[in-house]
């Protein structure tokens, strides 16, 4: 039996509405029935949010997070996205200095990145953890890097031509770390 060309395009219209209307639906009830962050559960912090280190040096704790479900269970498998932000140093993985790395969370819900390494130069520096499926994301660390031991001086005012015998007048120095970062309030 042979099927017309009208009959085909029929068929054809047929067949496209009916995978539209699957589309459509499936696309509805995965809308409508989705879960939002607050009912997956919740990303925390299980690290310091808030150290102290020598710029150039690591953190003494690498960032970590805790991904729970919302009776407090951990949750494992779950990929959480660690990433450097504002040029505050980077990630330390086997040698590799990455400003993003990602995670997958083990059988106690942690995830974590290998070592944060700050900047050379002092302030403040912060990394995110990202997971947006869970509320509390992004869980954001501060570092704050301070000036290493005293390394070197330079002079801020040169002192003047000044005869042999006699006191220099007006020098002025600072102390800084290996890095260039002013250490202390040691203008002298």
């Amino acid at each position: 039996m042979a099927i017309d060309s009208m009959s085909w395009k029929c068929l054809k219209t047929a067949l496209h509405t009916c995978c539209g209307l699957v589309l459509l639906f499936t696309f509805f009830f995965a809308t409508a029935y989705a879960e939002t962050p607050s009912e997956r559960g919740r990303i925390l912090a299980d690290s310091p949010v808030y150290q102290n280190a020598i710029a150039g040096h690591e953190a003494a704790h690498p960032p970590s997070v805790r991904i729970e479900d919302n009776s407090g269970n951990p949750v494992s498998g779950v990929t959480v996205t660690f990433s450097v932000t504002n040029a505050s140093g980077y990630i330390s993985d086997a040698g590799h200095q990455l400003r993003v790395y990602t995670a997958t969370t083990d059988a106690d819900g942690r995830a974590s990145v290998p070592s944060w390494v700050c900047d050379a130069r002092s302030g403040k520096q912060h990394l995110e953890a990202i997971n947006y499926l869970y509320e509390g994301a992004p869980v954001v660390f501060h570092l704050d890097a301070q000036p290493g031991p005293a390394a070197r001086l330079e002079f801020e005012k040169h002192p003047q031509t000044t005869p042999a015998g006699l006191p220099i007048r007006e020098l002025t120095v600072r102390v800084l770390d290996a890095y260039g970062n002013p250490v202390g309030d040691n203008d002298t």
